[in-house]
């Protein structure tokens, strides 16, 4: 008798970066005048606005980018 194969589960939310995460912490950059360095990092995603980043892990490299500034 043959078992089914577990079907892998998709990620949790929780497991990486949030979408939350990334909006406030560009609005605390934004806030402190460091515009052009949120657009910078977003563009190096291809996006215009945090809410165009599609997965966890364009959020984590948006973070990354914002996280020394």
């Amino acid at each position: 008798k043959a078992t089914p194969k577990a079907t892998p589960k998709a990620k949790p939310a929780e497991d990486g970066p949030t979408m939350a995460e990334a909006v406030e912490a560009a609005t605390k950059l934004v806030s402190s005048n460091k515009t052009a360095e949120v657009k910078a990092a977003l563009q190096a995603q291809g996006v215009r606005r945090v809410s165009e980043l599609k997965d966890a892990d364009q959020i984590a490299a948006f973070l990354d980018a914002v996280s020394t500034l």
